[in-house]
């Protein structure tokens, strides 16, 4: 599917369509290329859980060593994100507790000594 052609109705070439949306770019005074439009749409995308394979498909990549650059950016986001909620979620009175108070893991206190 062709959604932006040339003048004489053929496909842009990689170089040609980034030469051209850079022109369109100048015109109309704003800051931007073709290569930080298509880095922000897969960087949505990949945020949204697009994967590699995916990312390939819409950027037309060969290699998902590029994708992979995406991929691996919001994977570890959410990796970080799902981690943190874990604090908030363990229960409580556990060794984690004792040591948090200072009180090395395994020492004797006076909630867990039985004399």
């Amino acid at each position: 599917m062709l959604f932006v052609r040339t003048e004489a109705g053929q496909a842009f070439s990689i170089k040609s369509a980034g030469q051209w949306f850079r022109a369109r770019c100048d015109e109309a005074g704003c800051p931007g290329s073709a290569h930080v439009l298509r880095k922000a749409a897969a960087t949505r995308l990949a945020n949204a859980g697009a994967s590699e394979h995916q990312l390939m498909a819409v950027f037309g990549w060969k290699d998902p060593k590029e994708a992979a650059i995406y991929t691996r950016e919001a994977n570890r986001a959410r990796l970080s994100a799902s981690a943190i909620m874990l604090l908030s979620e363990r229960p409580k009175n556990t060794d984690w507790d004792t040591f948090a108070q200072g009180v090395p893991i395994g020492a004797k206190t006076k909630e867990n000594s039985s004399t």
